[in-house]
């Protein structure tokens, strides 16, 4: 206990660094994991602080949380809090522009949830597992590696009983196969999961699937396609009131039509619902609405630098990363010998840290 209370010690003195908004979340996030009374009610708050940090881009320190919520539990005379550590929501934000050092402690944290639930023989886990092994596989453009462990989970469906872990099979296989260009297979999964996600009256799943076929439909140029998924998915959430869902379809309908009217619904609706995840990528994509579609690089500058917390998280990713931000500035709006200037500043560190 005394090591994890040293712990958030570090966590409170890293707020010196952060955006003020940021610091108000920190605050309340550990004033939350200090008062917790049950090893249960910290481990839930512990995995909501790792999600704050993912989002921000603090991979370290979310790391860090991450091992302190794997300690609580293996001290823990509750043996049933390791599984809810090792497959917390949290480590999933990992972003796919991240280093090479991170990925491997996400590929190691996640294939000691896959022994845990071997050992255990929980075939529901051990399906997550693959398939989130899988997803963090594309995102480092292994795809034969990741279709190889969404083989895996398909292997041991038949002794799952949940449907909602089927249907997670079934997307991550319709994804691998979709960015590998097998598109009869893409759909194929991609229908079984649908198929579940009607049976069980989810549309959550309904509207991610909708999705999924609108980035494999992208993919091979359809785009007339990929906007009608889109819709499709807008019409639904609409329909039951499934508001993350549709910051979702917006943000996705911004990125396949360049309508910066979806952005604006994008980052309205994200901030009224205080999803900061999604509320930084509206901001990320309005940055690049201003260079990309409008070519402008001093109003893409001036919004990069009044939004702090979405410059800040930039650097929290690594200078390189910032470096690239500004030289796309320049280079989508025509500026090439600006651009070359910050894509050079960038090349040692990406060399150094990334894969």
């Amino acid at each position: 206990m005394k090591r994890f209370l040293s712990a958030f010690l570090l966590f409170f003195t890293l707020q010196n660094n952060c955006v003020a908004q940021f610091k108000k979340q920190l605050d309340k996030l550990c004033v939350d994991c200090n008062r917790s009374a049950s090893d249960s009610d910290k481990l839930v708050a512990l995995g909501k602080l790792a999600n704050l940090y993912y989002t921000y881009k603090f991979n370290r320190e979310a790391d860090s949380v991450l091992h302190e919520q794997l300690l609580l539990a293996d001290l823990s005379d509750k043996n049933t809090l390791l599984l809810p550590a090792l497959f917390g929501d949290a480590i999933m934000n990992i972003s796919s522009s991240t280093t090479s050092e991170a990925f491997d402690k996400t590929v190691d944290f996640i294939q000691k949830g896959i022994s845990y639930a071997k050992s255990l023989s929980n075939y529901e886990y051990m399906a997550l597992g693959y398939t989130r092994m899988a997803n963090i596989l594309r995102k480092r453009g292994q795809n034969d590696n990741a279709l190889s462990n969404a083989l895996l989970a398909l292997a041991i469906l038949p002794n799952i009983k949940t449907d909602s872990v089927k249907a997670v099979i079934y997307i991550e296989l319709g994804d691998t196969y979709s960015l590998k260009g097998e598109a009869v297979s893409a759909c194929r999964n991609y229908n079984n999961a649908f198929d579940i996600a009607i049976k069980i009256k989810s549309i959550p799943l309904q509207s991610v699937i909708y999705h999924c076929f609108s980035e494999m439909y992208y993919g091979f140029g359809e785009m007339d396609a990929v906007k009608d998924e889109l819709k499709k998915s807008l019409a639904l959430n609409k329909e039951y009131g499934y508001s993350e869902g549709l910051v979702k379809d917006y943000f996705d309908l911004a990125r396949r039509t360049n309508e910066k009217l979806y952005i604006d619904k994008a980052l309205k609706l994200s901030d009224s619902l205080h999803l900061f995840k999604y509320k930084f990528d509206a901001k990320a994509m309005m940055l690049a609405y201003f260079y990309v579609v409008e070519k402008n690089s001093d109003k893409a500058l001036r919004y990069l630098e009044s939004e702090t917390d979405l410059k800040q998280s930039f650097l929290n990713i690594g200078i390189a990363n910032y470096y690239t931000v500004k030289g796309n500035i320049y280079f989508y709006s025509g500026k090439p010998d600006s651009a070359l200037k910050y894509f050079k500043l960038a090349e040692n560190d990406y060399m150094k840290n990334f894969d």
